[in-house]
């Protein structure tokens, strides 16, 4: 049985790979990755040599690649798990209409493509993972493009639906009225991802910070990570 990861190469993508070929060393682990300016192929060093592993480097928007790679491996698919990403944070002034177009393509495009060419090969009982992203949460400057692409996989796919009927949209300096708890949000761009936004509630004067302001993940960090 095979699992096929795209975007294994970067941070989630890669631990997935690592934790499936240490748990489930029976399954053959296909990863692609068009290796980026935000990845390098170093990152799977520890598994290259694992004869239960195979890296191919190939863009996931090229649908002949894509094709080509089922056409040869004939995978009998347990897993399909779409990692792959590309946010580019600016305004319109800021970001190439290339980079916009591109977002689109893979955020959107790419996951549909390779996601219909994997059917045929899913055994049953095989499941598909599309991995999204916070930042469809939360309404954000010059990161909007990303955030809704992202979007795209997001809210039906957890839940079975969007909510629409319930759906309360807030953005800096909105407050919202809960009984004696009056909330406000406000924006903390870059203090731990481009898209944070916290909320303050004034009756207790309590900050809900959303996470450790920036220790998430930091490799010099001593103290326990409850907090998070």
């Amino acid at each position: 049985m095979s699992i096929l990861v795209t975007g294994g190469a970067g941070f989630i993508g890669s631990n997935f790979v690592f934790h499936m070929l240490s748990k489930y060393k029976d399954y053959r682990i296909i990863c692609l990755d068009k290796l980026t300016y935000a990845v390098n192929l170093s990152t799977l060093a520890p598994v290259m040599d694992n004869p239960n592993f195979r890296f191919v480097k190939a863009d996931i928007c090229d649908r002949e690649a894509v094709y080509k790679l089922f056409e040869e491996e004939k995978p009998d698919v347990k897993l399909l798990v779409n990692a792959a990403g590309f946010g580019v944070f600016g305004d319109y002034t800021q970001v190439s209409e290339a980079e916009t177009v591109g977002m689109i393509d893979l955020n959107v495009k790419a996951l549909v493509l390779i996601t219909h060419m994997a059917l045929p090969y899913m055994e049953k009982g095989g499941r598909i993972i599309e991995m999204g992203s916070g930042s469809c949460f939360t309404p954000l400057p010059n990161f909007n493009v990303y955030a809704s692409s992202k979007a795209f996989v997001m809210m039906k796919n957890f839940f079975g639906t969007d909510f629409a009927d319930r759906r309360i949209v807030v953005g800096e300096g909105d407050t919202l009225a809960l009984g004696r708890h009056t909330l406000t949000f406000v924006t903390a761009p870059m203090v731990h991802w481009p898209e944070v936004i916290v909320s303050y509630d004034s009756c207790d004067k309590v900050l809900f910070s959303a996470d450790g302001f920036g220790k998430f993940g930091a490799l010099d960090a001593e103290e326990d990570w409850a907090c998070e």
